[in-house]
């Protein structure tokens, strides 16, 4: 075997033996969509892959939109959704304090204010 055929044949063992998570959760998918029972997942119970399988299983079992493409690829709803993740968090960054100034105004507004109290209710009792 040359080397070329020997990495070609590594990359192919690795594919094989080493799934897409994406694919994992899509025959999952498909299996809890076609009423394959939850038992038929052939990966390790304590693995990823058995995680996205299962996932995968009772997404099709309740019959939900899949997240991803049979060709694999996310949905946009799902890239839109993220984006507006995204543009949340950065907006939330952005928001600044207010100065000094207004928060001065507003100690001293609440100063006045609890004076005037306390002298309405000295006038009260006296």
């Amino acid at each position: 075997m040359s080397n070329n055929n020997a990495l070609a044949y590594a990359q192919l063992r690795f594919q094989v033996d080493v799934p897409n998570l994406e694919e994992t959760w899509l025959d999952g998918y498909q299996a809890g969509s076609h009423d394959k029972p939850e038992e038929s997942n052939p990966y390790a119970m304590d693995s990823k892959e058995y995680a996205f399988w299962n996932e995968g299983w009772w997404a099709g079992f309740y019959q939900e939109t899949p997240l991803f493409d049979l060709s694999g690829a996310v949905h946009a709803v799902e890239n839109k959704v993220a984006t507006q993740q995204k543009n949340n968090v950065d907006s939330n960054a952005v928001i600044k304090t207010p100065s000094r100034y207004i928060i001065r105004t507003i100690q001293v507004f609440a100063a006045i204010l609890a004076a005037a109290m306390c002298y309405q209710l000295a006038d009260f009792f006296a």
